[in-house]
């Protein structure tokens, strides 16, 4: 937690105010991965009449704007109600700081997608449905926006995003809940969010379980590093459970 010196100029204490530094990082963080996902795949090579390419084509149950809104909206917001609850009721929730926890589940989703994009593109593995999306017999008569898309299938971009961004949460409300039974059932159920992201790409045929396993073993990495780094940062030490709560008394003979 930086303290904030009320001699500074105003500009000043509003940049320590909304973590600077972390946010900075964040957002290149994020430039880089937006960048990484443009860059063209390679195109691996599909057997023919291959069984792992002739899934039919479904919609998506969770596009990645969806998921996208969830995760950077929806987990924000809540993360803004906390912020407040925490303090009025310092004697069952941990106080934290707002901006450091934010800046840190960006930077945990968009560590984990540069992570995943780098060998997505490298190995360019052909989604389930390619062959309902772009024919069997002459895949290169594809639109050219359709056949990069379905050469990005291993690892899965949807799970490393969920399971980074639900592992992060889980590992918020771990230390945020005193009541360490209601904490575990919280943080179990943003992790099974995650899983079920995963569970849908396969569900989907956009990806195969092998390129969901991958992503999300990647989104659950890239979390744990962030979080073993910022956890520190983000709660406020000296809000202590044993400060708020009557100590017991000593019984005398």
């Amino acid at each position: 937690m930086i303290e904030i010196d009320e001699r500074d100029p105003l500009w000043k204490r509003i940049l320590y105010f909304i973590d600077y530094q972390d946010m900075i990082i964040s957002i290149l963080a994020l430039a880089v991965w937006l960048g990484l996902s443009t860059i063209e795949p390679n195109y691996l090579y599909i057997p023919e009449n291959d069984g792992d390419s002739n899934y039919p084509m479904k919609k998506s149950q969770i596009p990645f704007l969806l998921l996208s809104f969830i995760v950077f909206g929806g987990f924000n917001l809540i993360f803004i109600g906390l912020y407040f609850l925490a303090r009025r009721y310092p004697k069952y929730f941990c106080r934290f700081d707002l901006f450091p926890v934010a800046w840190g589940l960006v930077f945990a989703i968009s560590m984990s997608n540069i992570f995943v994009n780098v060998p997505k593109s490298y190995v360019g593995r052909a989604r389930p449905d390619i062959y309902a999306r772009c024919g069997v017999k002459n895949l290169t008569e594809c639109p050219q926006k359709i056949l990069k898309e379905e050469h990005k299938s291993w690892p899965s971009g949807h799970s490393s995003t969920a399971m980074s961004a639900t592992i992060y949460m889980a590992a918020f409300f771990i230390k945020f809940l005193y009541a360490k039974p209601y904490a575990i059932i919280f943080s179990a159920l943003f992790a099974l969010f995650g899983i079920y992201v995963g569970a849908t790409r396969i569900v989907d045929f956009r990806h195969h379980p092998d390129d969901v396993l991958a992503g999300l073993f990647i989104g659950f990495i890239a979390a744990y590093i962030v979080w073993e780094n910022l956890s520190t940062k983000i709660f406020i030490e000296s809000n202590q459970k044993d400060e708020t709560l009557p100590l017991p008394q000593t019984i005398t003979q």
